[in-house]
């Protein structure tokens, strides 16, 4: 269960990346807690191969987004892919966005 929260949380956060430089500030720590929930909720719904499918698509259309490269990484390192996680995470050492 904590690999399928990590992915969920990971997929959430690079999803919502997208619009996180336009927000002027940022949700209360209740609001991230709710949207991890309906992440972990969509991660079950679609399951772990569609979850990881929209993941990677949303590298392929940010590739030099540096959160999603982060979240990526960790998504990678839960499953035991630790080569790609290590290149994913020097990307995103390379930009310094978190």
């Amino acid at each position: 269960m904590r690999k399928i929260a990590g992915l969920a949380a990971a997929l959430l956060l690079a999803l919502l990346s997208f619009n996180a430089a336009a927000a002027p500030d940022r949700g209360t720590e209740a609001e991230a807690q709710g949207l991890v929930k309906k992440a972990i909720q969509y991660y079950d719904k679609v399951g772990r191969k569609e979850a990881m499918a929209e993941f990677q698509h949303a590298m392929e259309v940010a590739p030099d987004d540096q959160f999603l490269a982060r979240g990526m990484g960790w998504s990678l390192k839960d499953h035991g892919r630790y080569e790609e996680a290590h290149s994913h995470w020097l990307q995103a050492l390379s930009g310094g966005r978190y």
